[in-house]
């Protein structure tokens, strides 16, 4: 299976407290006035400006293997290369929001209009999480229309970039998925274009494949700690 979905917009559009959390502002506080306006203004031309599409592809464990193995036949020390084998079903996938909301993005860094700007970039970068929890709930449901999947199943994706898994990471990913299809392309530094754009494996397994511990190195450094949050959408589908 390989095919590009046109996304629906309602799925892509995230919460205030989302968006407000990459802001730094805490879910729980009481938003001013002046905040409250700049999000209205910046999810205007959000709502205007986006254009999610997802291209999704199975992918073989052997295959995976080739993507994550590095130069000197080596594969990675990551999260998902500790995994991928105890999934009973694999797809790549990219998610993006367009050219034209990114371009809008940089276009008002560049006017110096940092707050607004600022805003739209925090809207946009939690919808491109939503286009990313769209892709996993799409090869669960394919799986299940297939009959290949239990009911304690689940499907979470992991990206290059976060968990030891290295940036350059998508640069095989991208050879083996083509997703110039839909628009994305990479450049030398591994960085997509249109930049909010998102990439990963989307691994389907038991649910308790997912709960990871934090006991890799990198765990000690890192400081969002979004695989918890992950673990918790989980546990709150029991």
């Amino acid at each position: 299976m390989r095919e590009i979905l046109k996304i629906p917009h309602d799925a892509v559009i995230p919460d205030v407290e989302e968006v407000m959390k990459l802001q730094g502002i805490p879910s729980d506080s009481i938003l001013p006035p002046k905040i409250t306006d700049l999000y209205k203004r910046a999810f205007s031309i959000f709502i205007e400006t986006k254009d999610p599409k997802g291209l999704i592809g199975e992918v073989s464990a052997t295959d995976l293997e080739n993507i994550l193995t590095i130069a000197g036949g080596n594969i990675i020390n990551s999260v998902i290369s500790s995994m991928f084998k105890k999934g009973t079903n694999l797809a790549l996938f990219v998610f993006t929001l367009g050219t034209e909301i990114s371009d809008t993005i940089n276009n008002l860094f560049a006017k110096n209009e940092f707050a607004l700007g600022s805003m739209l970039d925090s809207i946009a970068s939690a919808s491109a999480d939503r286009g990313g929890e769209y892709g996993e709930k799409f090869f669960l449901n394919y799986l299940r229309d297939l009959g290949s999947v239990s009911p304690d199943h689940r499907a979470l994706m992991y990206s290059p970039g976060y968990c030891g898994w290295d940036i350059t990471g998508q640069k095989k990913l991208f050879r083996y998925l083509k997703p110039g299809d839909i628009g994305i392309s990479i450049n030398e530094s591994s960085l997509m274009t249109p930049i909010k754009s998102i990439s990963g494996v989307i691994i389907s397994g038991k649910k308790d494949i997912h709960y990871l511990k934090e006991d890799f190195d990198f765990c000690k450094t890192c400081t969002g700690k979004n695989c918890r949050e992950r673990i918790l959408r989980i546990k709150k589908e029991e």
